[in-house]
């Protein structure tokens, strides 16, 4: 589990960049919409129904957008997890992380790069995902 988040953090930090741009776009479309609130306008009827157009646009990106916002909460604690998680390594061992798992690259290479056995690498990383597992996984 520790693995899979780590060689997916690269793409969480892009998934959570393309949501708050989305977000961005949402709110740039309110330029026609931003002084509507429902503090400051009766709603289309004495039910409270939204009835008009603009209503309903201001409504449909209120709901989209706190959408957004929840998803982009879940991801950047997520990330906000991880960051922390590898706070605690030293830079050799963040640097092993960072070859074998966000760059995707084998053991082999890492040892290549590093100018190490790839037993030595697989042991040290192994010793890592252990120290930092209680800090990614509850």
């Amino acid at each position: 589990m520790v693995k899979e988040k780590l060689e997916n953090y690269p793409v969480l930090k892009a998934e959570i960049r393309r949501l708050e741009l989305e977000k961005q776009r949402i709110e740039g479309e309110y330029i026609g919409v931003h002084g509507i609130g429902y503090g400051s306008i009766k709603q289309g009827s004495p039910t409270n129904k939204v009835t008009s157009s603009v209503e309903l646009e201001f409504v449909y990106k209120e709901t989209a957008k706190r959408e957004l916002e929840a998803k982009i909460n879940d991801k950047l604690i997520e990330a906000e997890i991880i960051d922390n998680a590898l706070s605690v390594l030293t830079e050799e061992e963040l640097k092993l992380i960072e070859l074998r798992y966000f760059k995707k690259r084998k053991v082999n290479d890492v040892a290549n790069v590093l100018e190490v056995n790839p037993d030595t690498v697989s042991r040290r990383i192994k010793s890592i995902i252990n120290k930092i597992e209680p800090l990614i996984v509850v």
